[in-house]
């Protein structure tokens, strides 16, 4: 975190309500009347914090944000390596997400982002890893 963002994040203990509201505002690009400054302080926090890291350079951007390896058994029980990608998109997004993903009738996030990757990578040619993503559960 570099020392402006460090600042920016000092000064939120000393702001009143509405100078909260506003900076959450400016900051995430979102509208709040939440009275509640706990809340604001570290929603406003998160976001300095996510765009400090979003204005690295690429080489410590690898470095800090890694997918997350884990091990899976199989139907037939045998033991899979897997990773857990990071995505990140703003919650109003994420509910939107959701709410198509249940008209759907999808039952999680994955799948919806499986399928999605599926339908995309069969359009554009990519047949052979779109069969992957079909064959893997």
């Amino acid at each position: 975190m570099n020392t402006t963002t460090k600042k920016q994040i000092a000064k939120l203990n000393k702001m009143k309500l509405n100078e909260l509201q506003a900076k959450f505002a400016e900051v995430t690009g979102e509208k709040s009347r939440s009275p509640n400054k706990t809340f604001l302080i570290r929603r406003i926090t998160e976001t300095l914090q996510l765009t400090n890291v979003a204005a690295k350079p690429n080489k410590e951007k690898k470095r800090e944000v890694q997918p997350s390896r884990i091990r899976k058994r199989g139907t037939n029980g045998q033991v899979t390596d897997r990773q857990v990608l990071p995505i990140r998109m703003q919650t109003s997004l994420v509910q939107k997400l959701d709410a198509a993903r249940e008209r759907l009738g999808l039952k999680n996030r994955t799948e919806l982002f499986r399928r999605s990757l599926y339908e995309y990578l069969c359009k554009a040619g990519e047949t052979e890893v779109a069969k992957l993503l079909s064959d893997n559960s």
